[in-house]
């Protein structure tokens, strides 16, 4: 461990504020289906991320931060370049 990582630790309060979290079957169907993806919603958001994370090089360190995205002028939604191109990467 270097000496500059050994300076840094995390610390928590002894007070805290307990709030009880419901069960997800306490939820009404309006309010699990607004909180939590059904199957499809998974399966195309993994196909997006997919093609997002193949033209970005495969590699972490290189994702696209929000700064570099393009706005959707009409919703203000953040849109990934790789959405943007004509042709294959």
């Amino acid at each position: 461990m270097a000496s500059s990582d050994a300076q840094h630790k995390v610390t928590f309060r002894h007070d805290v504020k307990v709030v009880p979290i419901p069960m997800r079957n306490e939820y009404s169907r309006r309010l699990r289906t607004r909180l939590w993806a059904g199957r499809e919603e998974l399966h195309l958001n993994a196909q997006r991320n997919a093609l997002e994370f193949e033209f970005e090089g495969w590699d972490w360190r290189t994702v696209t931060d929000d700064d570099d995205m393009y706005v959707c002028s009409q919703s203000g939604e953040l849109i990934h370049p790789a959405h943007c191109i004509d042709t294959d990467f």
